[in-house]
Formats: structure tokens, C-alpha cells, sequence
């Protein structure tokens, strides 16, 4: 069970002369559904396309994704998506853009509870009837994130969701994120290009090589929550991580 990829490749027509290029050259990969995958690699390489993939809003060139042994086929309330910018519907209050999903499956009563304890967890309860306009970037962004957990998808798939935040709040975003995926243990995949981030949220890193991307070293990181930024242990998973993307950038 969890979510399997199998010699799973993703090439695109270029507009004008109708050439393909390959973003993803056959990338097999096996994820259990508690652990937090964070995925790393030089731009253009295809972290956001595999995301998107799994997430269903793009379909392979070739091969086979699959999660808890069914085939993805398109999108599903099961894999819940958190962009890099918060997407957030500025006539909606927090509390309705949070509950959107549920309304929209039928299901507010039924997540009622859920929604306010989240908005309670994201230090957001004082803003409930305010608006996407009234809000900081980083509180607009805990919004999108708690909006994506209400109903409990098998799935968080991340793409660079904090990388336009100051580093304060996303240190702080980091932490509350990461306080959800431990109550839950739901999976959680994180496309980003900050190497510490990465080290310090992720269960496994898969490092990737550039266009077409393929996994070049899938690291499991083997230490304890809340991680230690200074440690040694921490400091040698960088320099092993930073070696590994320089060799790639070399190999471009």
C-alpha cells in the first residue's frame, strides 16, 4: 500500500514546431503512507511536473502511478494540492476558503470540528471572518495549507508553498506543518529548492538530476523531531546534499 511509480516518464510538445522534450525519464519510486518525501533538484529538472502527476492534473507519457494499489487517472479529493502562491478566493473569509472543500463535497457538517480546530492550530482563530486582503502572506499561506488538510486526504502534495515567505514566518510555517503531518501521520510531499528545509521536515530526500529528471539518490534522513539546524548530523546530510546537486549541475 501507499503510492507506487512505475517507469513513469512526461514529455511535452514545444509550441510552434510540435518537438517533444522530456521533463521525466523513467522515475520508479515507492512511498509509504506515513513518511514526509521532500524532493530537491536544479530548476527545470521536473519537481513541480512529478508533483502534478501524482496529484493527477498531468498524465504520464508512459508508465503507471498508483495509490493504495488503484491507478491514478485524474485528480482526486484524496491528494490535496498546496501551490507557491496561496490561490485563495478573495471573497471568501478565512473560515469559508478553509471549508471550501467540504462544502463543496456535501460534507461541512460532517467537517465542522475539523475546520475550527485547524484554524485554532494555525493561530488563525482571531481572522476567521476576515479576508484574503486582511491577511499577511505567511497567514494567507497557512490558510491554503489548513484548507488542504480538512478532509484528511491520503495525500499533501507541496509545491514550494513557503518560498515567498520572509524567514521567520517560514521557519515558523515549517514547524506548523510539520506539528500536522506528525498528529496525522499522513504523507506528505514537498517540492523545494532550500536544502535545510528539506533536511530539517523530511523523512527521505530524493535528490534530482536535471531535464529529463530522473532520481539521482533517494536519502533517508535518519534523525529524531525537532531537528537540530547546527548539528553535525545535520550539517553533513547539507554538505552530502550540496555535493550531490553540484555533480548535477556539472553533468548538465
Amino acid at each position: 500500500m501507499g503510492l507506487r511509480l512505475h517507469a513513469v516518464s512526461k514529455a511535452f510538445s514545444r509550441p510552434g514546431n510540435g518537438a517533444s522534450v522530456c521533463v521525466l525519464n523513467t522515475i520508479n519510486l515507492a512511498i509509504a503512507k506515513e513518511e514526509f518525501v521532500c524532493i530537491v533538484g536544479p530548476s527545470g529538472c521536473g519537481k513541480t511536473t512529478l508533483l502534478m502527476l501524482i496529484a493527477g492534473l498531468e498524465t504520464a507519457t508512459r508508465g503507471e502511478l498508483s495509490l493504495n494499489e488503484a491507478l491514478i487517472t485524474g485528480p482526486s479529493p484524496d491528494r490535496a494540492v498546496v501551490f507557491q502562491k496561496p490561490l485563495l478566493f478573495p471573497w471568501l473569509t478565512v473560515e469559508k476558503n478553509v471549508s471550501l472543500g467540504a462544502r463543496m463535497q456535501g460534507k461541512y457538517a460532517q467537517y465542522a470540528p475539523t475546520i475550527q480546530r485547524l484554524i485554532r492550530a494555525a493561530g488563525l482563530e482571531e481572522f476567521s471572518h476576515a479576508y484574503p486582503h486582511q491577511l499577511s502572506g505567511g497567514m494567507a499561506q497557512r490558510v491554503a495549507v489548513i484548507r488542504s488538510m480538512v478532509t484528511d486526504p491520503e495525500i499533501l502534495l507541496m509545491d514550494e508553498p513557503l518560498g515567498a515567505l520572509d524567514a521567520f514566518t517560514r521557519m515558523k510555517m515549517q514547524d506548523e506543518i510539520l506539528e500536522m503531518w506528525l498528529k496525522k501521520r499522513r504523507m506528505m510531499l514537498l517540492v523545494t529548492h532550500d536544502i535545510d528545509e528539506a533536511i530539517y521536515m523530511g523523512t527521505r530526500i530524493l535528490i534530482m538530476e536535471p531535464r529529463p529528471g530522473r532520481i539521482k539518490r533517494d536519502i533517508t534522513i535518519d534523525m529524531d523531531y525537532p531537528r537540530n539546524r547546527t548539528s553535525g548530523q545535520f550539517l553533513a546530510y547539507r554538505q552530502q546534499i550540496m555535493q550531490l546537486l553540484n555533480f548535477s549541475h556539472a553533468d548538465a
